[in-house]
């Protein structure tokens, strides 16, 4: 179980490296990724079956096993070779497979995401309602945590975020 730990951390690594946003994990089948809205299929990394029972095994903790077995999906996020972790283990007709979103160790700034300066404004807000929407990937998260940040960079605030599972990390 190890050495699928093992292999899947070097995965997320070269991920990071590469930019993928998103690894997708199936038994019998090569590993594809994500990249700048591209799929790429690796057929040098085949996984087994038993190699992805196995990797569930090394990163879910009892009650997701059991949601898994019972709900036949479960999603949570983990940190990982200095990376966030958005993970979807989900079991089809091909068996159990993983979805797994990589988001960055930091969180941009809205200048790096190349976002509009006024929401440096929304930051400043005190009240209201902001909506961020957009299709799956188009990076509302990041968008979102980039605000965050912004907020606590600019004042004291008791923020309060429901989401499941937490994807960013904020300190302040």
């Amino acid at each position: 179980m190890a050495d699928v730990r093992k292999r899947f951390e070097i995965i997320i690594s070269s991920a990071l490296k590469e930019s993928m946003s998103d690894v997708y994990i199936t038994g019998g089948h090569p590993m594809v990724s994500r990249k700048s809205g591209v799929i790429q299929f690796h057929a040098a990394s085949n996984w087994t079956h038993k190699d992805v029972d196995d990797l569930a095994r090394a990163l879910l903790n009892p009650r997701q096993l059991e949601d898994l077995k019972h709900r036949k999906s479960v999603d949570f996020a983990i940190s990982l070779s200095g990376a966030r972790l958005r993970i979807n283990t989900f079991t089809t007709e091909r068996g159990l497979s993983f979805a797994v979103r990589v988001l960055p160790g930091q969180i941009p700034t809205i200048e790096a995401l190349n976002l509009h300066p006024s929401l440096h404004d929304i930051a400043k807000m005190t009240s209201g309602l902001v909506l961020i929407c957009g299709a799956t990937g188009s990076g509302k998260t990041t968008t979102i945590a980039s605000i965050i940040n912004d907020i606590n960079n600019y004042r004291k605030a008791h923020i309060v975020m429901l989401e499941n599972p937490i994807e960013y990390r904020f300190y302040s």
